[in-house]
């Protein structure tokens, strides 16, 4: 009954932020560079931390970590007008939200995580 209790959680969070981003315009959620950013110092964090019996909940640890420092290598690179930005409000605009994507990305792969390695500690 707790793993249907955990997933019908996950379902009721992802319905309630995928409702919000569809409302807004999914096209401005969608990144591959901070995605595989996010995902793949995820990964280096997990053989960085070297635990085997808690490699779900370094994956999380490690999404979340990495989502933090691609927004703050987004915004270093976007004040450092590393894109041509300062000046046109509209192309910052559109800068800050593509350097807080890593964020979002690694709370959303962190709640899987924890779902995941919820069910994995209880059994």
């Amino acid at each position: 009954m707790t793993k249907i209790k955990r997933f019908m959680g996950l379902t009721i969070c992802f319905a309630i932020i995928f409702g919000a981003i569809t409302h807004v315009g999914v096209s401005l959620y969608s990144d591959i560079m901070s995605a595989s950013f996010v995902f793949g110092g995820a990964v280096g964090y997990v053989f960085l931390k070297n635990e085997p019996n808690q490699r779900i909940k370094s994956f999380g640890r490690g999404l979340i970590f990495f989502g933090w420092l691609g927004a703050l290598i987004g915004v270093i690179a976007i004040t450092g007008d590393a894109f041509g930005t300062l000046g046109s409000v509209e192309k910052i605009a559109s800068a800050f939200s593509v350097a807080l994507l890593p964020i979002l990305y690694g709370y959303l792969g962190n709640l899987v995580c924890l779902t995941i390695y919820s069910d994995s500690s209880s059994a």
